[in-house]
Formats: structure tokens, sequence, C-alpha cells
């Protein structure tokens, strides 16, 4: 598999490159048609060679050119001024009498000379039962090898299907959940009855997302169709590059109940790209920002109305980096995990769990999330309200060893492009203080902009101590550790201000009520003393 970024398909129009016909609306029943178009003038060349005699029981036969086209003439008619070419026809009448029809090299063409479908090798089961009693072809299982689709996703998020990528249309829905459920009621239809199964392999998939201007194209991947006891189950496998030095693996697996629009949708996915994955689902979209390597499992529902239900993702994340575009630099972490549902009619993830780990340190919590500021079914912007335990802070240039907190919280909105994250309140906790405060931090093209502003009504000189960076205001904080023994800070009040090529600015202020504190080294200590500290921006 191949992936590439096409610079047309990301402009706002769609690219005069494109399959034009794939974006059209297809017309309504056109996936139906198209399926049962290709299935009927595929076993043409059967009821020929059955009619023309040519079937010996447990033989292959090939087919004389005269059915070869005779075959061509009838599919032109079936096809409306369509063509059908292929290399030949052969023929088998099993032992339990079961006629089998291969194919190669077939391409089927509309009126236009567009192409429908183009497989290099066709086998099919015929069921004896319909040609004796019903006088029909019905087809019980299909084989494909070599056969090619073509997907594509358009600027407003519909997604369109067909058998090649210069084909013609056959089905088109919103989303790929509803896409997959046209297929599936497409097997309900008498035409299809005898259908069991369809097999595909080395199956080339072509993926365009116009949203984004990207390109993906799968070789050797599998498909299995069972259309057995009362279900439809669909499976697929691929293995697909992603430039870079690994393989991503995914795996569907669609069942439904036959006659019925509910389902299940499971997708595995096995070291993708964080970004890959954030272009598909705009509950993920928080992803595009991280460079890293990671694995997915995703669940959805359809409901008996067809729409997409709540579902939900178990998400690993390796080690990567947090890149924003902006020009800012990379921020490494060393991983992260999240497991979370999603409804899509609210618009709400809830995450049941969400942890990483930095070189700064580590957080494990949970919340919820709404996306806000839809463009073309897009988030602008989430807004989030998460718990947190087991926070660490360990950044080696600040701290000598990790400052444990008990808990905390933090309301917050990202927007991602470009990227900005604003906290309009967290607080943190340890075994006997509290703090709160807001901040914010935006990736800006000269680098990472930031602002603290952090406070508490009451803290302990020891526990201040505790938190404050011993290279925030040294002298400060040494003037405090030798000299306060004893007291209570009020009002306490901390700013922080980071911008690109200058040195950090901070800020403190508060109310010191010490038992005993020394003012200077030669002077005697004083008792029950009361002082203000101020330091602004």
């Amino acid at each position: 598999m191949s992936t590439q970024t096409d610079p047309e398909l990301a402009q706002a129009a769609a690219p005069a490159d494109s399959i034009a016909v794939v974006q059209r609306k297809p017309r309504r029943g056109m996936l139906f048609h198209g399926l049962r178009t290709l299935l009927l003038v595929l076993v043409l060349p059967l009821a020929f060679a059955l009619v023309a005699g040519f079937l010996m029981l447990g033989h292959e036969v090939t087919a004389p050119s005269w059915i070869k086209s005779r075959v061509e003439a009838e599919a032109a008619k079936i096809l409306a001024g369509g063509t059908l070419t292929f290399g030949d026809i052969k023929v088998t009448v099993r032992r339990d009498l079961h006629p089998e029809v291969r194919l190669r090299n077939t391409t089927l063409f509309d009126a236009d000379g567009r192409t429908i479908a183009q497989v290099p090798q066709i086998e099919m089961v015929v069921s004896p039962r319909g040609l004796v009693l019903q006088g029909e072809v019905l087809v019980q299982s299909v084989d494909l090898s070599g056969a090619q689709i073509s997907i594509r996703r358009n600027p407003d998020g519909s997604v369109a299907f067909a058998f090649d990528r210069s084909a013609e249309a056959i089905g088109q829905a919103p989303t790929f959940a509803e896409l997959l459920d046209q297929i599936d009621q497409t097997f309900e239809r008498p035409a299809l009855e005898a259908l069991e199964s369809v097999n595909a392999t080395g199956l080339v998939v072509s993926y365009t997302d116009a949203r984004i201007g990207r390109s993906w194209t799968v070789d050797g991947g599998t498909l299995s169709l069972d259309l057995t006891k009362g279900q439809t189950q669909l499976q697929s496998a691929l293995s697909l590059l992603s430039g870079r030095d690994f393989v991503t693996v995914a795996n569907l697996d669609y069942t439904s109940p036959r006659g019925s629009r509910e389902a299940t949708i499971d997708l595995s996915v096995v070291d993708a790209l964080a970004a890959d994955i954030a272009s598909q689902s705009p509950a993920l979209s928080w992803l595009s920002v991280i460079d890293a390597k990671m694995t997915a499992d995703l669940s959805a529902r359809l409901e008996a109305d067809g729409s997409l239900g709540p579902f939900s993702a178990v998400l690993e994340i390796g080690a990567g980096q947090i890149s924003p575009e902006g020009g800012a630099p990379p921020l490494p972490f060393q991983s992260a995990q999240a497991r979370l549902t999603f409804d899509p009619v609210r618009g709400r993830i809830d995450f049941e769990t969400l942890s990483t780990v930095t070189d700064w340190g580590g957080f494990t919590g949970s919340g919820k999330a709404e996306l806000q500021d839809f463009n073309n079914g897009w988030p602008g912007a989430i807004v989030s309200q998460l718990a947190f335990s087991d926070l660490t802070f360990s950044p080696a240039d600040l701290y000598e060893k990790p400052v444990v907190l008990q808990s905390g919280s933090i309301d917050t909105r990202l927007r991602l492009r470009p990227f900005a994250l604003d906290i309009g309140q967290f607080t943190l906790s340890t075994a006997s203080e509290n703090l709160s405060g807001r901040a914010a931090v935006s990736a800006q093209p000269d680098g990472w902009h930031a602002s603290v502003d952090v406070g508490t009504d009451q803290i302990s000189g020891i526990g201040l101590l505790a938190l404050w960076p011993e290279k925030s205001l040294p002298g400060t904080r040494a003037w405090i550790a030798a000299n306060v023994t004893e007291a209570t800070l009020t009002g306490v009040q901390g700013g922080l201000r980071i911008v690109p090529g200058q040195k950090p600015v901070y800020a403190a202020n508060w109310t010191l009520d010490a038992d005993r504190v020394r003012f200077m080294a030669t002077l005697p200590p004083l008792f029950k003393a009361l002082g203000n500290f101020s330091k602004n921006l």
C-alpha cells in the first residue's frame, strides 16, 4: 500500500483530475442495479455453455469463440449500450451438480466507455435448483482475485463507492456506516436470494479523502462476505504502508441480522499514524496534533433506522510528540492511552480513562468533552471538563524530585487550527494544600506562548516551598527557606508568562503570618510577625 498527499485535493473545490462521476449523486437503487448487472453479465457464459452442451461432469471446458461473441452481444443489451470484454471462459459441473464458471481479465464498460468493473479472475458457483426449478441463474458464491474498489470521501463528508478509480459510483451515503448499510440491504433483493458468500483476494482498494487532500492505496487485501445463518457478516483485512518504516494493519468486522438495518461494526487498526486516525472521525480530531504510532480498537452500531449510534474507542499511543501546525517546536511524550465513547447525536465524548506519561510528569483522569463550532461536519473547538488523579510534575530543570498531587480538575477549550488551549479553570490538591488558577497555551509561528495564573486562600510555608521551583525567584525562595520556620501565607497569587526568545517572567503576591521569622541575620528573630510580599509581572 502507498499513501500520498495530493495538493490539488486540498483545495476547497474538488480537484480537476478527480473522479467526476464519483462525485455525482447516484440514482436511487444504483448500488443494487450495479451489483445485479455485474452478476447477471458474469453468469451469461454459464447459461450459453449449458445450452451449447459444452459441459462435461467434473471436467473443465473452455468455451469456444462464438459463445464469447454471443455473451458480449447479450452483455451489451443488459448494459444498455455498455460493453463486456474478457480473456476466456471456463466452465465445469461439479460432482454435486453445481455449475462453476471461471472468467479471466473481465472488464465492464458503460455506454460512455467508463469502466464499471475490472477483475483479473472471477470464479462462481451457480445454484442448480434455480436453473432446474426456477429457470433462473442464481449465483451461490463468488470468488474474486485482483478486484479493484474505489472509495472517495467528498468535501462535504459524504462517501462514494465504485469498482474502479475512474468508474461510475454505484453507491453514495453521508457516512461510511450508512454506505455499509446500503451494501447490506442490496443483498436482501430477490435476485440475489441464493447468494451465500463473496470472497476477494488480492484486493486493490483506493481511498481518497478530498477533505484533507490525501489518498491511500492498498494492495493484497482480503474480503469475506457470509450471508448464511440469518445474518450478513463482512470481514476484511488490509495491510498498508504509511510512508514510514512500519506496516499498518486494519481489520473490519460488520455483522447485521438479515432483513434488519441494525448492525455492529468493529474496526481494529494496528500501528497507524495518529493523524490518519484523527482525519476519519470528528470524535478523534484531537489526535491530529499528535505525531506518533498508535493502535485503535473502534466499535459502533447502526440503529434500526440506519442511523449511526454511539461508538466506543480504545486508543494506545506510543512515544511521539505533540506537533501542531504553526511552527512551534514539538513537545515530546512517552505514551498515552484513552478509553472513550462518543454520542454523535449530542456530539459528546465521555472519557472513561485518559492518561499520559511525559518527561515533565504524567496523569490519569476521566471526564467529558463536547464538539462545537462545526464546519462541514468537523468541529472547530472541543470543550472539556476532566478530573485527574495520580498527577506528578517532574521537569528536570525545575524540580530535583517529582511533585506528587493527589487530585485535580480542569476545564478547557481546545482549538486545533491554529492550536490554542484555553484553561478556564484548574484545581490541584496535595495532601494538605489546594491550588486553583487558569492558563492559556498557543502555538504561534515564533514558538510556544504560555500564561499561567495560580493562587490559594491559604498555604503553609513548607507547602509553598514544596511547590515553588528552585529556579523561580531563587533569592526570595532561599530567604523564606532560611528564615521562615513556621508561617502561614494567605491570599497567595502567582503568575508566569512565557514568550519565545525571552526569559520567563514570574510574579507573586501574598500576606505572611509567621510565629517566628528572622528578618536579618544580624537581628534577633521576630515573633508573631505580619508582612506582605509583592512582585508584579
